[in-house]
């Protein structure tokens, strides 16, 4: 299991447990204690979550940096470069803190998603009360219910076929997983999970190809290809940028890939004498090794 699927398990293990403690409800029975119990049991699970997602951030950004910095040093190795100062690290560790930040902000408001549920809940219940008077009294008015066995079946009959509508509309509320909001927008666990880990293993290489060239003193870094149709990607795809900005040949680096959540993006190395061989010789066995350790065999 990679990182991504990891923190996949751990969102969707948290939403099976919230869903299958609000669905245990009984939207036509609305009980204010299990409602309590309920509202305490998403800020268990919130509290946990946050845990796992702190652990999670650690190993994952670590291990996404490290594989960037194994590609960057690869590359780096075969244009001749080496390492002039000591390695870095600092962007590492402020990658885990803004990711710890932004997943715990995240998680925090699966609280509230649940209490809003669980206000739905309790005046759908007192909409299926108040049906139940209304569905009788249409039942005594229809001639063909005249008897008071008929009326009393006509009458159960339109309590559970309410009861269930309210229950499957309630429970669309969170079958899909949608317990997190952000900004308004609400996302499933699952794929809110994937899509901040594909982001931040991209945010990781870029951060060791950065560190990596600092350390070799390579100031030249290209934006990975990958045939984009993207609008926002396709002004940077395949370009080449100076870190430090004091190249005459190479606009200065101002924007980092990703660009945008689940942007396939990263910063690989380059330098002027493989552009230059490249752009005469095509794709000659200098240039290819090149791509390949820096694209990790075309991952």
């Amino acid at each position: 299991m990679n990182d991504i699927q990891r923190l996949e398990a751990i969102y969707n293990a948290a939403g099976r447990e919230l869903r299958r403690a609000l669905f245990s409800l009984d939207s036509a029975n609305h009980s204010a204690l299990a409602a309590s119990e309920i509202s305490s049991k998403a800020r268990e699970v919130t509290r946990v979550l946050n845990r796992a997602v702190d652990k999670w951030a650690g190993e994952a950004t670590g291990r996404g940096y490290a594989k960037g910095a194994r590609m960057a040093r690869t590359t780096l190795e075969i244009l001749g470069r080496k390492p002039r100062r000591p390695p870095f690290e600092d962007r590492r560790r402020r990658l885990h803190d803004d990711l710890v930040v932004l997943l715990i902000r995240a998680n925090n408001s699966i609280p509230d998603v649940v209490d809003r549920y669980l206000a739905a809940s309790a005046m759908a219940a007192r909409a299926v009360r108040a049906a139940r008077v209304q569905e009788f009294n249409f039942g005594q008015a229809e001639k063909e219910l005249g008897a008071l066995a008929a009326q009393a079946e006509a009458q159960e009959k339109s309590r559970g076929w309410l009861s269930r509508r309210v229950r499957d509309f309630l429970h669309d509320l969170i079958g899909n997983d949608e317990l997190i909001e952000i900004n308004g927008r609400m996302y499933r666990m699952g794929k809110y999970a994937e899509l901040v880990a594909r982001t931040t293993m991209r945010e990781s290489q870029t951060a060791a190809t950065l560190d990596l060239c600092r350390q070799y003193e390579n100031d030249l870094v290209y934006v990975s290809d990958h045939n984009t149709d993207c609008d926002i990607c396709a002004e940077f795809e395949g370009n080449t940028y100076s870190i430090s900005g004091t190249s005459p040949d190479y606009p200065v680096l101002l924007e980092e890939p990703p660009f945008h959540p689940n942007c396939k993006h990263v910063l690989l190395a380059t330098s002027e004498a493989a552009i230059e061989v490249q752009k005469e010789y095509g794709e000659t066995d200098l240039a290819r090794q090149i791509r390949e350790a820096g694209e990790g065999g075309g991952m």
